[in-house]
């Protein structure tokens, strides 16, 4: 067995008071090839999220944090000098749910975000959100079969919301709604 690791710990994150503030994202359709591998991915192999780990395991998403880079491109933010930190939490999951469409699967997630922890950023968010998606952090196991790895057992260590290029699902993944008041009062 192969362990992929997707992403670091996350932190502990529970906004407080955020019912007017919601996300749901679709962050992947189970047993397809992802687009472009995982980052942490080994190289030259095809990754496959199956619908059973998604059924098994999708629950350790929930109580995971929401990640925005101020660019949507990473789970990281980067330093002039190079150096890289996970991106800010905004939120935190709630729920998730397999969800079947026309005889596909989907994994989607929904939580709350505070809107007010960086406005411009939340603006941004709310103004472009036809172009976003998600990308998940996992710790997984998977089975090899030639040059596939399938995701077969996972923990949520988190997610957050990228542009749809650049997210390993691409256009299988997107933000499908976001709410949030982010006036300010000043």
């Amino acid at each position: 067995m192969y362990e992929l690791l997707l992403a670091a710990a996350a932190e502990p994150f529970i906004p407080a008071d955020l019912s007017d503030r919601h996300f749901k994202v679709r962050l992947a359709e189970a047993d397809v090839k992802m687009p472009v591998p995982p980052s942490g991915g080994k190289p030259g192999f095809d990754y496959v999220l199956t619908r059973d780990a998604i059924a098994a395991c999708g629950e350790t998403m929930v109580g995971q944090p929401l990640r925005i880079a101020p660019d949507f491109n990473d789970h990281y933010v980067y330093a002039a000098d190079g150096s890289r930190a996970l991106a800010p939490v905004y939120g935190t999951v709630t729920e998730q749910a397999l969800v079947e469409e026309d005889g596909r699967w989907f994994w989607d997630v929904e939580g709350d975000w505070d809107a007010l922890r960086d406005p411009a950023i939340s603006e941004k968010l709310l103004a472009t959100q036809d172009e976003l998606g998600g990308s998940f952090e996992l710790n997984s196991r998977t089975r090899v079969d030639g040059n596939v790895r399938y995701i077969t057992k996972f923990t949520g260590r988190g997610m957050a919301i990228l542009t749809q290029d650049a997210a390993a699902f691409r256009d299988r993944t997107e933000l499908l709604a976001a709410s949030g008041e982010v006036n300010t009062g000043s």
